[in-house]
């Protein structure tokens, strides 16, 4: 008996000594650098707190905010956030929706001396299944210390672990593997694999299809029933209200999403939906403005627009104009982030056209800007309902999103 429990505590050190070595998700500052383990892999699980956890050791000036779009779409190591001082770190998180961005922002305004923060905002994270104000507490700010003693456990002495380390030192070898960079950036390597082995159109076409069954199974809407708030909204007050307070200046934009999601949500009759969530974008910063006057003034970018970018047909290979901005209709490329980083940081004078990619929404200007959006929204579905719809997904003979709303 002794002696198996001397085997396994010599086991168990073994092991845990390895992944300390391995150190695959970068929790154990004191892990020696090699170029076996240079490349981490990307988790598979926790990847939300590996990534807060990450930050935090850190200590960002500069942090991103979001989902998988923005965990994929913008690279800290642009030019444009380089250039602001100090290190950036993107803390976007695949899945989370506006209530996980503002604990997360909570958490990292505690824990570092942030200057600037950019945070991506799905339409749909608002209008699918709003919940009531009363959740709001889930954007409570994060108790790291004891998380970081948990994670750093699991990392030592688990499985997952242990295969996460195997999986660290297999990326080194790996002409493209999944990993995820030091500044949380995810350079989507395996996803050019998986566009040269399936093609850009199945891709596209899984991501559409997947979306439109979530939309048509949900309860579509701002608001819950009967209610005139939401948790979500609330959420997104509170952010600009926190940024405000605290001197840090924010930039909040809008997806850049593929004209077949924005004909989907056209087809649903969530158009309306859309404009009133960006209208409440630019009531939030300018209420956040108002309660601190003399706070850095926050800019909001809507990109979630019929733009020259996303109107471009959906690809069939990697050759075609789509599949360099796109990965699939709801997830662009750095690429096309790189673009939308140049202007939100340059803010060029844009003229107020349907057409265009990317505009500052203002209190004086966003009516027009929305009235400029719909009129060439509703050219452009009428254009493709025309004789263009075998260029895209959303429009289809038969396909179930031109049935109208679930």
């Amino acid at each position: 008996m002794i002696g198996l429990t001397v085997t396994v505590t010599i086991s168990l050190g073994l092991v845990a000594l390895f992944n300390w070595w391995a150190n695959p998700y970068r929790l154990f500052q004191s892990s020696p650098a090699s170029s076996l383990t240079s490349v981490k892999v990307r988790p598979e699980a926790n990847i939300a707190t590996i990534k807060l956890l990450n930050a935090i050791d850190q200590r960002p000036k500069v942090v991103i905010l979001g989902n998988s779009r923005a965990d994929v779409g913008l690279d800290p190591a642009h030019p444009a956030l380089t250039r602001l001082g100090g290190p950036v770190y993107n803390l976007a998180v695949p899945g989370q929706g506006i209530l996980g961005v503002l604990a997360n922002f909570r958490t990292i305004l505690r824990e570092s001396d942030v200057s600037t923060v950019i945070i991506g905002v799905d339409f749909v994270d608002f209008v699918v299944d709003a919940q009531p104000v009363s959740a709001l507490t889930k954007g409570d700010p994060v108790e790291t210390t004891s998380l970081g003693l948990v994670e750093r456990f699991r990392a030592l002495l688990t499985i997952t672990g242990l295969q996460d380390s195997i999986r660290t030192l297999l990326s080194a070898r790996a002409s493209l593997p999944a990993t995820l960079r030091k500044d949380g950036f995810n350079p989507m390597l395996d996803y050019q694999a998986m566009a040269a082995r399936s093609g850009y159109r199945a891709m596209f076409t899984q991501r559409f299809q997947e979306t439109e069954k979530r939309l048509a199974q949900a309860r579509l809407g701002l608001t819950p029933e009967g209610a005139t708030d939401s948790a979500e909204l609330a959420a997104l007050r509170e952010i600009f209200q926190l940024a405000a307070a605290h001197d840090v200046r924010l930039i909040v934009f809008t997806y850049p999403y593929h004209a077949d999601y924005l004909m989907l949500y056209h087809k649903l009759g969530l158009q309306d939906a859309l404009e009133a969530w960006k209208r409440n974008l630019v009531a939030a910063a300018a209420d956040a403005e108002h309660a601190h006057p003399g706070a850095p003034r926050s800019v909001i970018w809507d990109f979630a627009t019929f733009s020259p970018y996303a109107t471009l047909p959906v690809p069939d290979t990697a050759n075609d104009e789509a599949a360099h901005w796109y990965w699939e209709a709801g997830h662009f490329k750095k690429e096309l982030g790189d673009v939308m980083l140049s202007m939100m940081f340059s803010e060029p004078q844009l003229e107020l056209t349907g057409t265009a990619f990317g505009m500052p929404l203002q209190p004086e200007s966003v009516d027009a800007w929305l009235e400029h959006q719909r009129e060439f929204a509703n050219r452009h579905v009428e254009t493709v309902e025309a004789g263009a719809a075998s260029r895209y997904l959303c429009c289809k003979a038969g396909g179930s999103a031109n049935q109208g709303h679930p």
